[in-house]
Formats: structure tokens, C-alpha cells, sequence
């Protein structure tokens, strides 16, 4: 005689308890749809009255909520479902890993991770020190896919504009700390005077940036050009004409009128009306962001 798949309901604590062929289950009662509290299977799996039971071991809640715990993939995970949602697509989950396993310089790291319903998403990274002290202990911010911050027992490096904001709405302390930063320049644009000056951005105490121009056109360019963009941090939330910009020799280049510079809300930086092509410009501007 063959083994046979065995359903043993029994219950304990005003809770029914099913153990089978599937899996482990607990309901709320009888069991029924919508009563299922709390499973363990091996595999993501409908029970006989239209429960999801989800791998690994969960606990379940009104309106789609749910805890569990559960080997993502090769590490184990705490992972979140949030009761109602609509649009996640990654759930909020908190994770353990080891980096470099098994070797000299092996270290471990955890992460908690907003989840995803849109296009963005955030996570902080802990790591340890690896075990022949190779690697240093760290956190990491990371919004986007995008490194943000690091922080270790000797150093902080922060890639984004620091901004703390105090006072008053009508009379606000803004407190930033920024360092200029050369642009590469981009269609055919170069730095004037033998490869020096260039263009250089950076955010002031004022929450404007500053935008200095010392640049050359490539010799075919006449009319309007896009000679850098701004990285997100820099961009002003509406376009903004900064007024002309000087250029070399305008009595010899006989031109009607000065370039002009605009500066467009995704950060595209335009020499406009250029007349006459292959002339040095230059010019220091303030670019407010509102």
C-alpha cells in the first residue's frame, strides 16, 4: 500500500489548523474564504476555498496585508505587503546578505527597501567590516538607483547638494553647502583661451546657482545651441532668460546683436541668437530655481 496525501484539520485556540499535501494553514475559524491567517508552503499556492497563500512562511491581514518570511531568492528576507495596493510592483522588503562569502575578505550587509509603485524607489544599505578588515563598515542611501550618501566611521561622501532650511515661511535661513563644478560641454562646444575657463555651476547660500561661461562654439554653429545641462539639483522649475552674454571683437564681427542665454527647465543650458560663428563668450550669471 502507497503512501496517500493526508488533509488533518484539527482545532486549537478558536483557530483551525490544516496540514496537507500543499502545505501548512491556519484560518480564522472554519476554513473559508478570507479567514486564512497564517501559512507555510513551498510554493505560491491557492487552498481549496480561494485563499492565496504565498511561499514561504506569512501571516495574513484584511484588504491584501501580509507578512512574511521568506529565502528571496539565495538570502533570506522579511517582506511587506501593504494592505489595498493597486500599483506595487516590488514589495517593501528588509533583507540579509554577505558579500564576498567564504573568502578572506567576506563581510555582511543588510538592506531595507521602500518597495516600488512608480518609477523611483529608495533603499539603506548596511554593511559590516569584512573579516580581514579590507573592506570598512559603511551605510549607504541610495534613491533611484543612485548613490546618494555613504557614511563610515572616518568620512562622508554626499553626491546631491546639502539644503537645511529654518525660519519662516516669508523669511527663511537657508544653509548650503556646495563646491563649483565644471561642466562637460556638449555639441561641439570647448572652453575658451587654450583650453582653460570653461563652464562652471554651483548651488549658492541663496538656493539660486551660479553659472559661470567662458566658452567657444564649434566654427559651424549660428543660431541656437545646447552647450550643457544642468544635473537635477541645478535645474530652475521654469524656463529663465539670463540676458545677453559678451562675446570677442563684436566691432569686427559687425553682429546685429549679442548672443543670449536661456536656460531651459530640464536644465538645458541655450546660447541663443548666435550671429557669427567660432567667437569666444563669457559671462557670470545668477539662475534662481523657482
Amino acid at each position: 500500500m502507497g503512501w496517500q496525501a493526508i488533509v488533518a484539520p484539527f482545532v486549537q485556540a478558536g483557530n483551525t489548523i490544516v496540514l496537507n499535501n500543499q502545505g501548512f494553514f491556519v484560518y480564522n475559524g472554519s476554513p473559508a474564504l478570507g479567514n486564512l491567517i497564517a501559512s507555510i508552503v513551498p510554493a505560491t499556492v491557492t487552498d481549496p476555498y480561494g485563499n492565496v497563500s504565498i511561499a514561504g512562511e506569512y501571516t495574513y491581514g484584511p484588504n491584501g496585508a501580509a507578512l512574511g518570511i521568506a529565502a528571496n531568492g539565495s538570502f533570506p528576507a522579511i517582506i511587506f505587503s501593504p494592505p489595498s495596493v493597486t500599483h506595487q510592483s516590488v514589495n517593501p522588503q528588509i533583507s540579509a546578505q554577505a558579500g564576498n562569502a567564504g573568502l578572506a575578505n567576506e563581510y555582511e550587509f543588510m538592506v531595507q527597501f521602500s518597495g516600488a509603485s512608480g518609477l523611483d524607489s529608495s533603499a539603506i544599505e548596511l554593511f559590516s567590516e569584512s573579516a580581514d578588515g579590507t573592506i570598512a563598515a559603511k551605510i549607504a542611501a541610495i534613491i533611484g538607483g543612485v548613490q546618494l550618501l555613504t557614511l563610515t566611521k572616518t568620512n562622508v561622501t554626499i553626491t546631491v547638494p546639502i539644503t537645511a532650511t529654518s525660519g519662516t515661511a516669508a523669511s527663511p535661513t537657508v544653509i548650503t553647502t556646495d563646491t563649483p563644478h565644471q561642466a562637460t560641454l556638449l555639441n561641439g562646444w570647448t572652453n575658451s583661451g587654450a583650453n582653460a575657463n570653461g563652464l562652471w555651476y554651483k548651488l549658492l547660500s541663496t538656493g539660486s546657482v551660479e553659472l559661470t561661461i567662458d566658452i567657444l562654439p564649434p566654427n559651424a554653429v549660428v543660431g541656437n545651441s545646447v552647450c550643457f545641462t544642468l544635473p537635477l539639483g541645478y535645474r530652475p522649475q521654469t524656463p529663465k532668460n539670463l540676458g545677453p552674454i559678451g562675446w570677442n571683437n563684436p566691432q569686427v564681427n559687425n553682429s546685429a546683436s549679442l548672443p543670449w542665454v536661456f536656460v531651459a527647465s530640464n536644465g538645458n543650458i541655450v546660447i541663443t541668437g548666435i550671429e557669427v560663428a567660432n567667437i569666444g563668450m563669457f559671462g557670470t550669471y545668477t539662475l534662481p530655481l523657482w
